[in-house]
């Protein structure tokens, strides 16, 4: 059984895994409260007229345009501690953690400049999402935004993991895992396979919404390889499921101090941070192209270690930032993004994991 969240919830990312080598899926070790999935996803709806109902199309014109903003996809979530790892897996991920620095790519600071070149392997928590375009609607999507709490400065690596396209060989990254019971694979017994747009976490029958909650699941995700920049098989083709949906990596991961999102923080930032007390770090938005914002995500909750960072502006209710306008629900604040704006992802692919580190 799916279990809705309640209260504040926390997403901070971390490194990112990969598997350079065909392996059985892996199983690793989360933080149960903070694994889990959120559907942000919207229809196209008929213009109305200024009663509210829907114009009526001339004779023989269709009521609607052509869809093509129409999304709905899944973004899956685990946050892991390092308290639970061992020397040569860090964060109890299943996966060593040199493999996952061999192939790290960073991504950029505010000033477009790569300051962080490795993964931290000082750094407690390692969060990762992954997203998959599982709900067969039109609409690509071009960038994913994880709204933060904290200044930038609290991020100490951020980006993704994966093994090139090379030549006419695809990449090879990784993607979350689940546990599936269908007749047509294995015989109807059940079987670790990496979640794709055909055999989705949430099932059949889920529901996406503009400002989609965030789910938890019973049980943890396993890890499992994926190719990338790979052409699609069906499960029949490729038993091992990694080839099912065509694999993406991020065209650019970023870290921006001025994003902007179309609600106030939940937070108000006040430096210098003297004292240990929950902290709300992030909260993901998605934008599917760069005027159309996606859902809004409730924070997750870690208990941050004391730390002091230089002067940063007020984000929160009541505290709005240079530049914030209530009127037209414009906020800025800090951000962790990133892009597929040359090549959108679309329908029926998924995203190798990705994501930041922190202490």
């Amino acid at each position: 059984m799916l279990k809705r969240m309640s209260g504040p919830l926390a997403l901070l990312l971390g490194g990112v895994a990969l598997l350079a080598a065909p392996v059985p899926a892996l199983r690793a070790d989360p933080l149960p409260k903070y694994t889990g999935y959120t559907l942000p996803g919207a229809t196209n709806k008929p213009a109305t007229g200024p009663d509210g109902k829907p114009l009526k199309a001339p004779e023989g014109k269709p009521a609607v345009a052509e869809d093509t903003e129409s999304y709905g996809i899944t973004i899956l979530f685990s946050v892991y501690d390092r308290g639970d790892g061992t020397p040569n897996d860090l964060w109890n991920v299943g996966i060593p953690t040199k493999t996952i620095e061999d192939n790290f790519f960073p991504g950029k600071d505010p000033n477009g400049q790569v300051t962080v070149k490795k993964l931290d392997r000082n750094a407690r928590y390692l969060y990762l999402y992954q997203v998959v375009h599982d709900s067969g609607r039109p609409a690509v999507t071009k960038m994913a935004t994880i709204r933060l709490q904290v200044p930038t400065e609290a991020i100490t690596s951020w980006g993704y993991c994966a093994v090139p396209k090379q030549g006419d060989a695809p990449g090879r990254g990784v993607g979350f895992a689940s546990e599936i019971a269908d007749a047509k694979v294995n015989k109807g017994k059940p079987v670790v396979l990496p979640v794709s747009s055909e055999f989705p976490v949430a099932g059949k029958d889920r529901k996406y919404e503009e400002h989609s909650p965030p789910y938890t699941i019973n049980k943890p995700y396993n890890f499992a390889r994926i190719l990338v920049d790979n052409k699609a098989k069906p499960i029949a083709d490729d038993p091992t499921g990694e080839s099912m949906d065509p694999g993406r990596v991020p065209e650019e991961v970023f870290l921006l101090n001025d994003a902007v999102f179309d609600t106030p923080s939940k937070v108000q930032l006040r430096p210098p941070y003297a004292v240990s007390y929950p902290v709300p770090l992030s909260m993901p938005y998605l934008y599917y192209n760069p005027l159309l914002p996606g859902a809004p995500f409730a924070p997750l909750y870690y208990n941050a270690p004391a730390v002091s960072v230089g002067p940063v502006r007020a984000t929160g209710a009541g505290a709005p930032g240079s530049g914030d306008d209530p009127e037209s629900n414009r906020y800025l604040g800090p951000a962790f993004r990133v892009y597929w704006l040359d090549k959108p992802l679309k329908p029926g692919e998924r995203s190798v994991l990705f994501g930041f580190t922190t202490d």
